[in-house]
């Protein structure tokens, strides 16, 4: 599968529409037929339109670059991550327990060696 995308001498990609500006990621387009129509709406802005914020020169000095998009196999199913997921929780919440239940034990020692200093002859 092909995308396009439209990037400036910055390196940024044009979020498209009416009003385009440059982000890190852009937006990409899946066709060239839906490319044209964005540049046509840049370029040939409707004749109701008073003013352009952006004029057609906002594209001066770009470039449309088209990217390859390659399809890799399956790491996980979604059923799959659900069960890893939950299992880390289980993990999690068990690690947990385990800590609470140690510092528990650890605030009783404390009291009973306290007791135990008070109430020893």
């Amino acid at each position: 599968m092909k995308i396009y995308k439209i990037r400036n001498s910055d390196g940024l990609f044009s979020t498209g529409g009416h009003r385009p500006h440059f982000q890190k990621h852009g937006k990409h387009w899946t066709s060239v037929s839906n490319l044209e129509r964005h540049l046509f709406q840049i370029l040939a802005p409707p004749k109701r339109t008073t003013s352009n914020k952006f004029p057609p020169s906002v594209y001066l000095g770009c470039e449309i670059v088209e990217f390859e998009l390659v399809e890799t196999s399956v790491v996980e199913t979604f059923e799959d991550f659900e069960i890893r997921q939950k299992e880390q929780k289980e993990i999690q919440e068990a690690e947990r327990k385990e800590a609470t239940k140690i510092a528990s034990e650890k605030k009783r020692r404390r009291e009973f060696l306290k007791l135990k200093k008070e109430f020893e002859p």
